[in-house]
């Protein structure tokens, strides 16, 4: 590792530049992890993101200048560091080539071509386009069977109309399997957890459902099966997947494609997830790393789980997502996308966000070279960032990535706003009661630092209240097991 990093522009720090305290909560933040036994690495890490803040092109009062110093200050780090450890991996597995899959993986990608470039690394990478609906589907005509725990994933909005758009099929096709408890005027209807389940039976219970769900994934297989050929996969290639996680069922869908196809590399896949909650049963040598948390291997749970909607939104894309494949005349597979642009993401300021990132992994990998770091150094910095971000955003931070909009359904049926400021009696809520957030995914401390008057109270309340949970279900656990 060299000393002192380099700006791309020799220019003094204007105070101006960065109007808030952030970078100097998030640089001391860095002081306090315990990694001492790396401080230079830790002290490379503070110069980058002081070189990549004075490369700000932004005016200091918009809100894509704050975007910018937020992502050199927490995101680039936490994200360059992930895509070390991605390469150091890989090249540990002797990977030949790595495909950053659609959506996560695009800001990914990027930070990978910077390192590889800079450093000379042999590994060939590309973007690849896929999702759970593409790939999804006709990993279910592969298997001969239907996929129940992707059709009916729980999101807060899963209507009628959702489970079927799930499996490219028209709802109101088959709406009399549902006479009693749908009619055709409520297929849009978000269905309550009882409706959910009988929905759910219907199917399970219906061979001529489940028939016609596989049947309508078998020309989305062969589309699929072309565009992966397309993009390199091969017996022979040792292929590695980059994906943010969590579930590891993509990489199952994937390798069922392509074990159909006659395309799945005879050493498997290697995966390369930021975090795992859990790993799905697969065919044979598919292997599932974390760089963060992987609760297949460990059992002892991370606060980054309450937090992936963020960590989604951290690595999000300026496209749609994909929803299938379409062929030329002239052979060609390409991808089709929900949307051409995030026109969401593109508005709220991803664009600075992503430039911001880049830079950042640019200034770093020219510095700080793959084969002299350790992987542990990386994520214990990786995480300390995040558990500073996460707990106890500042105003500004709230503001900016509260006003974020997300989508939970894989179909994006109706967006939300990632940490709302919320009204009096919401608060009182959400402090004294357990499991008020309004739904999935809501940034519960950043909604708190929105009230920025009242909000050291509020936290302090927050916090009490977890300390009060948590010391009755100790008390609990104490009495069950004097019980035994």
């Amino acid at each position: 590792m060299q000393g002192a990093l380099k700006s791309t522009k020799d220019v003094g720090e204007n105070a101006a530049q960065y109007s808030n305290t952030t970078a100097l909560v998030d640089e001391l933040a860095l002081c306090r992890l315990e990694v001492i036994k790396e401080p230079a690495l830790l002290s490379l890490i503070s110069e980058a993101m002081h070189c990549t803040r004075l490369d700000n092109p932004y005016s200091p009062e918009s809100n894509e200048h704050h975007i910018w110093n937020t992502s050199a200050n927490v995101v680039a780090p936490v994200l360059t560091s992930y895509v070390y450890w991605i390469l150091k991996r890989a090249r540990e597995d002797e990977i030949e080539h790595l495909y950053f899959i659609a959506r996560d993986g695009w800001v990914l990608h990027k930070i990978a071509v910077e390192i590889i470039k800079s450093q000379n690394i042999d590994i060939g990478i590309s973007y690849l386009y896929g999702s759970r609906h593409s790939w999804h589907g006709p990993a279910q005509f592969c298997a001969g069977e239907v996929g129940f725990d992707w059709i009916f994933d729980n999101t807060s909005h899963l209507s009628l109309k959702t489970i079927f758009d799930r499996v490219n099929l028209k709802v109101l096709d088959y709406i009399d399997y549902f006479s009693g408890l749908v009619s055709e005027n409520e297929i849009d209807r978000n269905l309550n957890n009882n409706e959910r389940e009988s929905v759910k039976q219907i199917f399970v219970s219906s061979p001529n459902l489940q028939r016609s769900v596989i049947q309508s994934s078998e020309e989305s297989f062969l589309l699929a099966k072309d565009y992966l050929r397309q993009q390199g996969f091969s017996v022979e290639q040792r292929s590695g997947i980059v994906d943010i996680g969590w579930n590891g069922r993509l990489q199952k869908s994937l390798a069922c494609i392509l074990d159909y196809a006659g395309l799945r590399p005879k050493c498997g896949i290697r995966g390369y997830y930021f975090g795992l909650i859990r790993v799905p049963e697969t065919l044979p040598n598919e292997k599932y790393s974390a760089f963060t948390y992987n609760y297949a291997s460990s059992p002892s749970r991370s606060f980054l789980e309450a937090y992936t909607t963020m960590l989604e939104h951290f690595m999000m894309a300026d496209h749609g997502s994909t929803i299938g494949y379409s062929k030329s005349a002239n052979g060609l597979v390409t991808p089709v996308l929900r949307n051409q642009e995030n026109t969401a993401a593109v508005k709220w300021g991803i664009y600075a966000q992503a430039d911001s990132i880049t830079q950042y992994a640019r200034v770093f990998s020219k510095n700080v070279s793959i084969h002299d770091i350790q992987v542990a150094g990386l994520e214990t910095i990786a995480t300390g960032i995040l558990k500073r971000f996460f707990k106890a955003p500042t105003y500004l931070e709230a503001t900016i990535y509260g006003n974020a909009l997300f989508f939970e359904d894989q179909n994006e049926t109706i967006g939300r706003f990632i940490a709302p400021r919320p009204t009096y009696f919401e608060i009182f809520k959400l402090v004294f009661f357990r499991g008020a957030q309004p739904y999935n995914g809501y940034w519960l401390e950043a909604a708190i630092a929105r009230h920025k008057h009242i909000s050291p109270l509020l936290k302090g309340l927050l916090g009490l209240r977890r300390t009060v949970i948590g010391f009755i279900g100790k008390l609990r656990a104490t009495r069950v097991a004097l019980a035994e």
